[in-house]
């Protein structure tokens, strides 16, 4: 389902353009100027043009758009692959071949070094080339993640990927079984299947194990605990005999396995999906997200596979192209992928690339020669005319995630007026809120927190808050960001109701449960309240459900229910009541006195 709730799609417009040929000449001089052995000149050349649709683009030049960051994206990547030859063999090819150009081009991002990328394209062209005209998605991606060699560290286990041709043979081989196929899967998505650290061997085992699985999450919980690794810090014995994905199922392991083994055995059918680790530092524990068709509807599920007591934990992942970490919020757009026009996306690429690149040249661009009789009216070298190429890109896609990125971006930096944040605040709500709230948070807060009115922050605030009923975790987030505001600006008051919202309410969902406590305290001793502050962790500790009383050790001490009553018992042993503390103080099984 498509996040376009508020925003008006436009489609494609057939109306003539002046800039239609202009981009289309001097995209073929600069591709020629590149292919004759001046990359440099070739590329400067769709700099300008891009600088050109920068100013003087508007909503009818979506096709010019698409084209100018195709070409700008193309040079840009490829300009610094050695040997040159190659380089130069290879743009040939991939002249003749638009299609697979365009799959990797608008899946690396303007600026990246994509040397190594596109040297791996040129290796799977010349040792796989029918099949990389078959498939070219999966050709990119696979350049895309096995650019370099792919090594995964899962605690004392290091896992390798292997050779990536033998890799674009096996999911070439097997389209068919794939759960989501290949053929059809967006680059986008399509990363988080290939970038599988799996042997060859053992994803045959798993495509003939689990094939079709449409709720691979639930793998997590078929691999069994190795409770004397962890109680009794023994060898694990999957470690022993071997870390494989068979060896895994026969032995067991712990959660960094369990997660491990579900997310592998989805990039073996075909499923995209994650490694996800908690975000919080005081929480260790993984799990796993993966792509899931639901009727019409295809979402990112990241709840499956997860302890109870981590459901709401936010998590981060390993985003396979930069290799960087990334909150598992970003993914969830992504799920729009499957289900938009690839054509618009790519036209949504050139309207953020001509956003970008406003905002980074502040020159002026005078109007070509070729255009000097069009009627062109240029925009301002401004956020606002930033904001005006992005939003033409979204009308035309609006799942296009770096496009949200970008305005959160701008509006994180300071470069956004307050009526321009408060447009957009909505605006992403509207659009992604209801289906995508995590994501919709993401590029909401970082803006929302640099309103410096507290009474219009508040506002903000108060209307994401109250699109967020079915997601407790982020509405308890929510309140504890207008507590800190209301707190900074020294209303005391108002920031403990936050705060006590979130216990009140919101104790047993957030994993912000103890630090929303620990606020509220800080708020009650600046107010000169310290004699409440016992009866604050009473409250909390007493509100706090218990979770699943067969949950291993290292999960039940991470639970808001362990750590709110240790927080008390310290708090009643520091009003010298010592035998009450003993009695609150909860006790794990094999452990023995205090944690």
């Amino acid at each position: 389902m498509m996040c376009a709730v508020g925003m008006a799609a436009v489609g494609p417009v057939n109306a003539p353009s002046p800039l239609g040929d202009y981009v289309a000449g001097r995209v073929k001089a600069a591709l020629d100027e590149a292919e004759g052995g001046d990359f440099k000149k070739g590329r400067g050349e769709m700099e300008q043009v891009m600088g050109v649709m920068a100013v003087y683009g508007g909503e009818k030049d979506g096709e010019a758009f698409r084209q100018a960051a195709y070409a700008r994206r193309l040079l840009g990547g490829m300009e610094k692959m050695k040997p040159v030859e190659e380089r130069k063999t290879l743009l040939g090819y991939l002249r003749g071949h638009e299609e697979v150009g365009r799959q990797i081009a608008f899946a690396l991002e303007p600026g990246e070094d994509a040397k190594d990328a596109y040297g791996m394209l040129g290796r799977l062209v010349r040792e796989r080339e029918a099949e990389v005209e078959r498939l070219p998605n999966l050709a990119a991606a696979i350049a895309i993640v096995h650019k370099k060699p792919l090594v995964q560290q899962i605690n004392e286990n290091k896992v390798r990927a292997a050779d990536p041709v033998a890799l674009f043979d096996y999911y070439a081989a097997n389209e068919t079984k794939m759960e989501f196929g290949i053929k059809g899967m967006p680059v986008d998505l399509l990363v988080y299947v290939v970038d599988t650290t799996s042997s060859i061997a053992e994803l045959n085992w798993a495509l003939k194990n689990y094939a079709r699985n449409r709720n691979v999450g639930e793998l997590f919980f078929n691999i069994k605990y190795d409770y004397n690794a962890y109680t009794m810090n023994r060898p694990k014995e999957v470690t022993k005999q071997g870390f494989t994905l068979p060896n895994i199922l026969k032995y067991g392991g712990v959660c960094a396995d369990q997660a491990y083994f579900a997310t592998e055995v989805a990039k073996a059918i075909g499923v995209p999906s994650a490694y996800t680790q908690a975000s919080s530092a005081e929480v260790a524990h993984a799990w796993v997200g993966f792509l899931q068709s639901t009727g019409k509807r295809v979402r990112w599920n990241f709840d499956s596979g997860r302890y109870d007591a981590y459901r709401n934990v936010r998590g981060n992942l390993m985003e396979p192209q930069s290799r960087e970490m990334v909150p598992d919020s970003y993914l969830s757009l992504l799920a729009d992928a499957m289900t938009t026009d690839e054509a618009a996306r790519e036209k949504a690429a050139g309207y953020t690339d001509a956003a970008l690149l406003l905002l980074e040249n502040p020159n002026s661009v005078a109007v070509p020669a070729e255009l000097a009789e069009a009627s062109l009216t240029a925009r301002d070298r401004t956020a606002q005319g930033a904001l005006d190429l992005i939003e033409m890109g979204l009308k035309q896609s609006a799942g296009y995630a770096p496009g949200w990125l970008a305005v959160g971006q701008l509006g994180e930096s300071g470069k956004m007026t307050l009526e321009q944040k408060k447009k957009w605040a909505d605006l992403v709500q509207k659009m992604c809120g209801r289906n995508y709230p995590d994501f919709a948070l993401a590029i909401d807060e970082p803006m929302i927190q640099t309103v410096e009115d507290v009474g219009v922050q508040s506002k903000l605030w108060d209307a994401v808050y109250g699109g967020l009923a079915g997601r407790p975790d982020l509405a308890a987030r929510v309140r504890i960001r207008e507590g800190e505001m209301w707190e900074k600006g020294g209303n005391l008051m108002r920031a403990g109701q936050m705060y006590m919202d979130v216990i009140q309410k919101y104790v047993n969902v957030t994993p912000e449960a103890l630090p929303a406590v620990r606020k509220a305290e800080g708020v009650l001793k600046q107010m000169g309240r310290e004699s409440q502050v016992l009866a604050l962790y009473k409250q909390a500790a007493t509100a706090v459900m218990k979770p699943n009383t067969d949950m291993a050790g290292e999960f039940l001490k991470q639970s808001n229910w362990y750590k709110l009553r240790v927080a008390y018992a310290k708090k009643l042993e520091e009003a010298g009541k010592e035998s009450e503390a003993r009695a609150v103080m909860p006790v794990v099984e094999g452990e023995t006195g205090h944690p």
